[in-house]
């Protein structure tokens, strides 16, 4: 479990009770403290990014910390996402860039176009079908091919998405929908059609600002800033639950 400034906890099955994972390094750069995102890599290690750097911690205890200042091809301390795709290499939405850490050499490798995606604040990364997802902060969805000719597609406002702020996306593995998570609510968009969907309050969401997105069988889960929202993949029904309901 991370805190936005004290930290990491684990569960400790012989006492029920959560303990703190201490770091020690915290002590004189207390932004180790500050966790924005957790991840469980496909060999077992847990991957905390923060706002001093990224810690990778082993079954055993044992950590290492990776520091973008002395780290080659790791653009930016402040890292929000981390995604692992099919080859083992794990990809990081960082403050300023992404990040591709390869598990099977253990080290942070570049690759073609990095530099061109340094000057966007990465929310969300994702690596489906040889492209990078990514939900900036101010620049809407960008899409970037990887392996063919390092392109950038730009997808904004101008484009109808409902703010250029945004948060998360998912990806549809039928349909080729992007679920776009943002400021001014949810949007799902169609790279041949173009906006499909533009979903608000007005629509049912608890709230506009939209944080997260989860899929489940038929159905699309999101968190607001008042509430959560299940919403059907087929007719975009939305049903939306409040604190007030006791969840």
């Amino acid at each position: 479990m991370g805190y936005y400034t004290k930290g990491l906890f684990s569960y400790a099955a012989d006492s029920e009770n959560y303990k703190k994972f201490a770091i020690k390094e915290a002590k004189e750069q207390p932004d180790w403290n500050r966790i924005r995102t957790l991840f469980t890599a496909s060999d077992g290690t847990i991957w905390a990014g923060t706002y001093a750097g990224i810690i990778r911690i082993k079954k055993n205890g044992d950590y290492t910390l990776y520091d973008a200042t002395k780290t080659a091809n790791f653009p930016n301390n402040r890292n929000y996402s981390i995604y692992e795709d099919t080859n083992k290499h794990l990809w990081v939405a960082c403050w300023g860039g992404v990040a591709k850490f390869n598990l099977n050499t253990n080290k942070f490798e570049s690759y073609k176009g990095q530099h061109l995606l340094e000057k966007y604040h990465v929310r969300d990364v994702s690596f489906i079908d040889n492209e990078l997802i990514l939900a900036t902060e101010n620049n809407g969805l960008r899409l970037f091919d990887v392996y063919k000719n390092g392109e950038l597609q730009t997808i904004t406002t101008k484009n109808g998405i409902l703010s250029n702020s945004t948060y998360a996306v998912y990806k549809d593995s039928k349909t080729g929908y992007y679920w776009v998570a943002t400021l001014g609510g949810l949007t799902i968009f169609d790279k041949e059609k173009g906006i499909i969907k533009n979903i608000t309050e007005k629509e049912g969401l608890p709230s506009q600002l939209v944080y997260g997105i989860l899929t489940n069988k038929n159905d699309v889960w999101i968190s607001t800033t008042k509430g959560i929202a299940i919403i059907n993949k087929t007719n975009f029904s939305v049903k939306p639950f409040y604190p007030k309901g006791g969840w």
